[in-house]
């Protein structure tokens, strides 16, 4: 009997999972990639716990500057929330995050995103310029969207 194949688990950040919704962001093939590669169970999201309200924010300013329509909105936070995507929250990401962003020179919400990697040992894949920039190539588990390679299917 065949071995069960395991899903690949990456760190996700928020604006990655935003162009799901908004295909007028870039880089939204690579995003499609990743969700058809979750939704056919291939690989498992991990997330800070503030993702849930990072997505929400996302998707009302672009409500709000007519990006998104009105009458999609709220059916596209909630949409949001059935993801599957794991949350993470704990005391030492919050602490851990503060070292790392202090360190690397990026936010605290992208500290909380490349601590959570870090502490996992999973791969942070993101689509956050200002992130990128600070990261450089000083953070090896980093794989910037356009970079992601869809998870073979017989893995």
């Amino acid at each position: 009997m065949a071995e069960a194949r395991r899903p690949i688990h990456f760190v996700i950040d928020a604006s990655v999972s935003v162009k799901w919704r908004l295909l007028d962001e870039h880089d939204v093939i690579a995003a499609d990639a990743i969700l058809r590669d979750l939704l056919a169970d291939r690989i498992r999201l991990l997330a800070q716990e503030h993702i849930r309200f990072e997505v929400p924010n996302a998707l009302r300013r672009a409500q709000r500057t007519g990006r998104l329509p009105a009458v999609e909105a709220r059916p596209a936070v909630k949409e949001s929330l059935t993801w599957g995507i794991q949350p993470f929250a704990s005391d030492e990401l919050v602490l851990s995050a503060f070292d790392m962003s202090s360190n690397l020179g990026c936010s605290f919400n992208d500290g909380l995103h490349v601590a959570l990697a870090h502490a996992t040992q999973c791969p942070l894949t993101y689509a956050d310029a200002r992130l990128r920039n600070a990261l450089g190539d000083r953070f090896p588990l980093a794989i910037w969207i356009a970079d992601y390679e869809s998870a073979p299917i017989g893995r």
